[in-house]
């Protein structure tokens, strides 16, 4: 639907002024183009302010969560303790196969002393 048209006037183009809001003087004052484009102004001005301001604390609180406020050292002090993390990984992974294979070897010489002991005795009380 056109707006001009919902209006039921032909003499109000809908763009120059709006007779049925009023500029904060008089209530019976029309709102003028030049009106809504110093509001407007206006506004974004102090929208700008507002989200800068709010962005400006939210720095400040995130800086305030890393010591000195240094992100950057905060990070590098992560990828140590991520790197310590997966050497430490490796090296219990590496404890944990060489106990492995040193359980496998203690057990297979376990078994062949067994044999061994066995057939050294069956060899020693079998009739000759």
């Amino acid at each position: 639907m056109d707006f001009k048209q919902s209006r039921h006037s032909d003499e109000w183009d809908g763009y120059t002024e709006r007779r049925n809001v009023s500029a904060p003087g008089n209530p019976a004052d029309p709102v003028t183009r030049e009106y809504l484009d110093k509001a407007l102004k206006e506004n974004r001005h102090s929208t700008r302010e507002f989200v800068g301001n709010k962005f400006s604390e939210l720095e400040e609180m995130i800086k305030d969560g890393f010591p000195g406020g240094d992100t950057r050292g905060h990070r590098e002090a992560h990828e140590i303790l991520i790197k310590d993390a997966a050497e430490r990984a490796a090296m219990w992974k590496n404890i944990r196969d060489k106990l492995l294979s040193g359980a496998v070897i203690a057990a297979l010489i376990a078994v062949g002393k067994i044999v061994w002991e066995h057939f050294i005795t069956v060899v020693s009380t079998s009739p000759k």
